[in-house]
């Protein structure tokens, strides 16, 4: 099944954010910070990230960077899920390697469809690299 990680500091959020994806069929991880995202990612190797910016031990940004940098996250969709909603942070979350922005609230139907939308680009994806490799 696929696996969904959901990092955001505040526990309404992350089980708002969990809830929504369940209800979709997926299965979720949580979160709290980026540390505990470190630790969990050394086990599992998830399908999608979805990733708050304002954290207490390092931002969203800084993490995304060094999952973007790691040649064993490198490849996951990062979804960065933030109260922040200038035209800033969505190009700076851009640059740092992040698949999509969506801003708190997040409206559910919105939040599901860029989930599945990214998990069938990377199915897509990783398809026509078989096909080359073969």
């Amino acid at each position: 099944m696929s696996q969904v990680l959901i990092i955001d500091d505040s526990l309404v959020e992350r089980m708002t954010l969990k809830a929504y994806v369940e209800k979709s069929g997926l299965q979720v991880l949580t979160a709290s910070s980026a540390s505990e995202a470190t630790y969990v990612l050394q086990s599992v190797s998830p399908k999608i990230i979805v990733l708050d910016i304002v954290m207490k031990d390092i931002s969203g940004f800084q993490f995304c960077r060094k999952l973007k940098n790691n040649p064993a996250t490198k490849l996951i969709p990062i979804v960065m899920c933030s109260s922040k909603s200038t035209q800033v942070d969505k190009v700076w979350a851009d640059i740092l390697g992040a698949n999509a922005y969506l801003t708190k609230p997040v409206d559910r139907q919105e939040f599901i469809n860029t989930i599945w939308n990214l998990m069938m680009e990377t199915r897509k994806k990783t398809r026509v690299h078989r096909s080359f490799s073969i």
